[in-house]
């Protein structure tokens, strides 16, 4: 038996608005949008770029105004973690009052605890 599809009323009318072409000011303006899109990520991209290098500036001042970093200016405040790699601690840099983390390796562990004050 053979079956003859007849198109339907509504098919035909689906063929029709499925395949609509856009007019070239709806293609300008999504192309407009996609390209403004784009331009926003580029400031968010920069502001974060712009974080990042402040943040290091001033990583860096403070470094410098800390000078040599001795063993003996540490105050152990606690554990952070340990690892086959050594032990990171969260310490005070008494000249500076600077609250960081020191990882100090396994080997060197033991002249750590000599010099640090806890």
């Amino acid at each position: 038996m053979n079956v003859v599809h007849a198109a339907t009323e509504h098919e035909n009318e689906c063929y029709h608005c499925c395949s609509f072409v856009p007019s070239s000011s709806a293609v300008d303006g999504v192309t407009q949008k996609v390209a403004d899109m784009e331009v926003d990520d580029q400031k968010i991209h920069m502001d974060i770029e712009e974080q990042h290098r402040l943040a290091l500036e001033q990583f860096l001042t403070q470094k410098k105004e800390m000078g040599e970093l001795k063993v003996q200016d540490f105050q152990k405040i606690s554990e952070l973690g340990c690892g086959n790699g050594g032990v990171v601690w969260k310490v005070l840099h008494k000249p500076s009052n600077v609250t960081m983390a020191r990882k100090v390796q396994n080997y060197l562990q033991q002249i750590f605890d000599t010099h640090t004050v806890e």
